[in-house]
């Protein structure tokens, strides 16, 4: 089946990929991206990498990630989550490496004993607002690509772990649009995403 009788219909989508670091996040949002604008005619842009763009303005080397105290942190996954919804809020159409609920739970994993309650359930209403706008979330599956240290992600599998299960109670909680995709290969990835955007 063509990719265009797979989406008939479809004028444009905000859309966000989920899933641990090193399951291809990044590759998929920019394939999809681009497959999507060929297919609708209307652009979808691929949003990546607000993580480290943030690091990079603040600290000028996106490394230092791993030596932050837990108010550096603190502050960076708030900043990190401030630009994300300003730059999802200013594009028609896009699709996005990580959705509002994946920053969050980094937020919680990294710094929940510096989170009172009343700015956790603030941050909480916000994300949950800021959630409501994606059409599709699409989670990659866990361990499906070898995670490579590069001296900026935690490549821990216990952390892993902990990222995947916090991020599923807070799809559970407050998302219905996610879509589970078991496929690795890149080709079988788009079409099977492509597939659940009806």
């Amino acid at each position: 089946m063509s990719c265009d009788r797979l989406v008939q219909g479809v004028i444009g989508m905000k859309i966000a990929i989920s899933g641990c670091a090193g399951v291809g996040k990044t590759l998929t949002t920019q394939v999809l991206s681009e497959k999507l604008t060929l297919i609708t005619g209307e652009p979808h842009t691929a949003i990546t990498g607000i993580g480290r763009k943030v690091m990079i303005q603040r600290y000028g080397d996106a490394s230092i990630y791993t030596k932050l105290n837990e108010c550096e942190m603190l502050d960076l996954k708030l900043e990190i989550i401030k630009q994300k919804i300003y730059v999802e809020n200013n594009v028609k159409n896009f699709v996005a490496d990580r959705s509002i609920l994946d920053y969050l739970g980094l937020a919680v994993i990294h710094c929940w004993k510096l989170l009172s309650w009343d700015n956790f359930e603030s941050l909480l209403d916000e994300c949950s607002k800021h959630n409501q706008m994606y059409e599709k979330i699409f989670m990659l599956q866990h361990g499906s690509i070898p995670l490579e240290n590069d001296n900026i992600r935690f490549t821990h599998e216990t952390y892993q772990f902990l990222v995947e299960m916090v991020g599923r109670g807070l799809y559970h909680k407050l998302s219905s649009t996610i879509v589970e995709i078991n496929e690795v290969e890149i080709n079988r990835r788009i079409h099977a995403i492509l597939q659940n955007i009806q």
